[in-house]
C-alpha cells in the first residue's frame, strides 16, 4: 500500500502512523504490537540505516516524515512526545530546516521525560556536503549543533553502534538518582578495565558502605577483591548463590546509584546462567536504580539470545565497554537535566539597538572596520581599550600622549580583515618617535598590497598588560542560528583549539557555564597559585555579543574579538571584526 496516500486520505495522524512505525522493543529486536512500543525511530527519506538497526525480524519500518504530506521530523517528535507507549525517540538528522521548531520539539520531549537520541550527519566537511546534496538544506557545523541541541537535552550518538547501546540503556534503565557507580565482575583484569574506562569518561566508583564491605568480605574470602568494583573471584565462580548474593548486596547498598555487572548473555541454552539472569532481573525490578549488564566485547546475538533478552525487561544489556560507558554517562547527564530550561531573551537596551540598526543601515562592503566594529561592541556594554583614529603621524603622536605609553598602532580598513597578516599591527610603541615611525611603516605596507585597499586611518590604542589572551566571538550558523564562542585566544587559537560554544542569546549564568567548559576558564579563575583574573568583564562581553547576534538576526555573519585581554583588574576587547551577511542585511534580517 502506498503510505503517502494513506496519510493523505486520513485526518487521523495516529491511524496513518500505525501503518508505518519502526520499533525497537526489548533489545535489538522490535515488537509490532503498538501497545508495547518503547522506542520510535524517526528516519530520513533514505531509511537503509534504520532497517539495519531493527533487522529483518518484522514488517514495521521506521517512521519517515517524507511519507506524510506536510509533516516534518519535528511534527513527529512532538507527536511521539505525548504518545504514552513511547519511552525513547531516536532521530536521524541530515539538516535542521527550522531551528525554532526543532528546539521546541526537543523541549516537548524533555518535558515529557522522553530522551531524544540522534544521529547527526555533518561532523565532517564531506558529511555536510552529503547532507546538503541529499536534502537541499544548509548544513552548519556539528559544534554549533551540539552547543544548542545539548542545551535542549538531546543526546547525540557518534555512530550506529553507540546509538544502539545508548538507546538500550534509556529503554531499560530509569534515570538514576546520582552518579555513584558500583560494579561486579569475576576477574581482576576486567576490574581494572572497568576502572580505566569509567575514569577516562570522568566517572568514578563510589566507596561501599561499611556494612556492605563487611558482608562481602565475610562471604567471599581469599581470592577476591572486596571493593568497588567488586571482584567476587573464586568463591562466586564455584558457588552461584554467592555470586547472586554479591550482586544483591551491591544493589541494596544505599550509597550506589547504578549497578554494572560484567557479563554477557549466553548464545545457547545454559540453565545456570539463565537462572542467574532471571534472578537479577527480578532484583532489578524492585531496585530503584538501573542495573546494567556490560559485555566488554561486542558479541553476536543468536535467536536464542534474542529470545532470552526479551524475557529480561528490567535490566539493560550493552555490548562494547567504551560504548557502554558512553551510554551510562549519557544516562547520568540526562538525569541531571531540569525538566525545562527557560528561554533566554536579549537583554540589550533600546539605545544599543538603535546603534545596531544605524550601523547596519549605513554599512558598506563585506565587513565593518575595527573602529565601527568597536563602536557597536561598546554600545552593547563590551569593554574596549582606550583608542582613537589618526589620519596623520602628528595626530597619532597627540593621541598616544593622551592615552599614555605603551601604545599599539593598527591599520583601519574594512577591506583588510586580518591586519597582522599584512604587517598592519605594531606593538610596544614607547615614544613619539616610535609612533611616527610605526604610522609611516603601516601606511607604506598597505599601499604595496595588490588589491590596493582603502585606508581609513591608523588606530592608536592603549596597550593593555594582559595576563591572559582570550577569544570571544559569535557566528550565525547555517542550521542552528546564532552561537557564541569562548576560549584561548591570541596567535595560538588554531593550535590550542580550546574553545566552547553556546546558543545565543545567553545570560550571565550561562556565560559562566560556557567559560567553565574550557582550559581558559580554569586559568581565568586562578591556576597554580596565580590570582583570579577579571571574569566579570568576560561574562559582560559574552552576554553583549550574544545580544548583538540575537538583535541582528542573520544580518551579521560573525563577530571576532581576538584577543580579548584580561588581567586581575579589567578585561578589554583589543581587536574587533564584524563580518556582515550582505544578502540578509539588505532584506532587513530574519
Amino acid at each position: 500500500m502506498d503510505l503517502y496516500l494513506v496519510a493523505r486520505r486520513t485526518t487521523d495522524m495516529e491511524r496513518a502512523l500505525a501503518f508505518y512505525v519502526g520499533v525497537l522493543g526489548l533489545e535489538k529486536t522490535h515488537e509490532v504490537a503498538m501497545g508495547k512500543r518503547r522506542v520510535v525511530y524517526v528516519a530520513p527519506p533514505s531509511r537503509a540505516w534504520a532497517f539495519q538497526l531493527i533487522g529483518d525480524g518484522g514488517p514495521a519500518p521506521p517512521v519517515d516524515p517524507g511519507e506524510f504530506a506536510g509533516l516534518e521530523t519535528t511534527d513527529l517528535m512532538n507527536y511521539f512526545a505525548i504518545d504514552p507507549s513511547i519511552r525513547v525517540i531516536v532521530v536521524y538528522l541530515e539538516g535542521i530546516r527550522n531551528t525554532k521548531a526543532f528546539r521546541g520539539a526537543c523541549k516537548a520531549a524533555r518535558a515529557a521525560g522522553k530522551p531524544v537520541i540522534a544521529i547527526k550527519l555533518g561532523a565532517s566537511e564531506g558529511g555536510r556536503e552529503a547532507a546538503m546534496a541529499h536534502t537541499g538544506a544548509l548544513a552548519g557545523s556539528i559544534e554549533s549543533f551540539d552547543a544548542i541541541a545539548a542545551r535542549e537535552g538531546l543526546i547525540r550518538a557518534h555512530g550506529l553502534d553507540e546509538l544502539i547501546e545508548t538507546t538500550e540503556c534509556f529503554v531499560h534503565a530509569a534515570p538514576p538518582k546520582g552518579s555513584r557507580l558500583a560494579a561486579v565482575t569475576l576477574s581482576g583484569g576486567k576490574r581494572g578495565l572497568l576502572i580505566d574506562a569509567f575514569s577516562s569518561a570522568g566517572l568514578n566508583f563510589a566507596p561501599l558502605t561499611q556494612s556492605a564491605r563487611g558482608r562481602l568480605a565475610k562471604m567471599l574470602g581469599p581470592g577476591s577483591i572486596v571493593g568497588n568494583p567488586l571482584d567476587a573471584g573464586f568463591a562466586a565462580v564455584v558457588d552461584p548463590s554467592v555470586y547472586i548474593q554479591s550482586i544483591k548486596i551491591m544493589i541494596e547498598d544505599p550509597d550506589t546509584d547504578i549497578v554494572v555487572i560484567d557479563s554477557e548473555l549466553p548464545k545457547a541454552p545454559h540453565e545456570l546462567r539463565e537462572r542467574n539472569l532471571r534472578r537479577v532481573n527480578e532484583m532489578a525490578a524492585h531496585a530503584g536504580k538501573p542495573v546494567i549488564y556490560i559485555s566488554t566485547m561486542s558479541i553476536g546475538f543468536t535467536e536464542f539470545t534474542k529470545s532470552l533478552r526479551l524475557s529480561l525487561p528490567h535490566i539493560a544489556v550493552t555490548q562494547g565497554l567504551d560504548r557502554a560507558v558512553g551510554a551510562i554517562k549519557a544516562l547520568i547527564e540526562y538525569a541531571r537535566l531540569p525538566k525545562s530550561v527557560p528561554e533566554t531573551k536579549s537583554s540589550s537596551s533600546a539605545a544599543a539597538r538603535t546603534v545596531l540598526e544605524r550601523t547596519l543601515k549605513h554599512a558598506k562592503g563585506q565587513a565593518l572596520d575595527e573602529v565601527a566594529s568597536k563602536k557597536l561592541l561598546k554600545a552593547y556594554g563590551i569593554p574596549i581599550s582606550k583608542e582613537a583614529i589618526a589620519h596623520t603621524s602628528s595626530q597619532a603622536v597627540a593621541i598616544a600622549k593622551k592615552i599614555g605609553f605603551p601604545v599599539v598602532a593598527k591599520i583601519v580598513s574594512a577591506e583588510i580583515l586580518h591586519k597582522s597578516d599584512v604587517g598592519g599591527v605594531i606593538l610596544n610603541i614607547n615614544s613619539a618617535a616610535e609612533v611616527r615611525k610605526a604610522f609611516d611603516q603601516i601606511v607604506a605596507r598597505a599601499r604595496k598590497l595588490k588589491n590596493k585597499p582603502r585606508i581609513d586611518g591608523i588606530l592608536i590604542a592603549q596597550q593593555v598588560k594582559a595576563d591572559l589572551e582570550l577569544v570571544v566571538g559569535t557566528a550565525f550558523d547555517a542550521e542552528m542560528g546564532p552561537v557564541v564562542l569562548f576560549g584561548t585566544g591570541g596567535v595560538d587559537i588554531e593550535l590550542m583549539k580550546d574553545v566552547a560554544l553556546a546558543g545565543a542569546p545567553l545570560d550571565a549564568i550561562e556565560a559562566k557555564k560556557l567559560i567553565g567548559r574550557t582550559k581558559a576558564g580554569v586559568k581565568l579563575r586562578g591556576y597554580r597559585g596565580k590570582p583570579a583574573l577579571h571574569e566579570a568583564s568576560v561574562i559582560k562581553a559574552l552576554v553583549g555579543l550574544s545580544n548583538i547576534m540575537a538583535d541582528a538576526g542573520s544580518r551579521i555573519a560573525s563577530i571576532d574579538v581576538n584577543p580579548f585581554l584580561v588581567n586581575s583588574r579589567t578585561g578589554v576587547a583589543a581587536d574587533g571584526l564584524i563580518v556582515l551577511n550582505r544578502t540578509a542585511n539588505e532584506k532587513g534580517g530574519q
